[in-house]
């Protein structure tokens, strides 16, 4: 009679969830990729989310006078926005992105104008 030649060595289930060298090397290996992906995201996202700030001040065309309470705004984005001071100063974050700043003030016509370093708007 014939029999199949079997193994004298027996795995159970657990011995196969038993780390061994290769394993421990393979996994380490993938967290170094994986810390090092992550890294190389961070940095390209901190580099494409910079923002500028933009300071001015808003003052009335008639009479010269600082107007307060006058709303300045990223065109396209609600989200970016502040109001003047009470002597008509502002301050705000943008993206790079913007190109356009609109001032709404109540009784006054909307007003835009560019973005730059400092944008006085009368």
């Amino acid at each position: 009679m014939l029999r199949a030649k079997t193994s004298n060595k027996r795995f159970s289930f657990p011995d196969l969830l038993l780390p061994s060298k290769i394993n421990q090397n393979k996994f380490f290996m993938k967290k170094v990729l994986l810390s090092y992906l992550m890294m190389c995201f961070f940095m390209v996202s901190v580099a494409f989310a910079q923002n500028k700030t933009i300071n001015g001040k808003v003052t009335s065309a008639s009479d010269g006078l600082p107007l307060p309470g006058v709303s300045v705004a990223v065109k396209g984005n609600t989200q970016v926005g502040t109001q003047t001071d009470a002597n008509g100063n502002y301050s705000l974050s943008i993206p790079q992105t913007a190109k356009t700043l609109v001032f709404t003030y109540i009784g006054f016509l909307t007003k835009e104008a560019t973005a730059n370093a400092t944008t006085n708007v009368q």
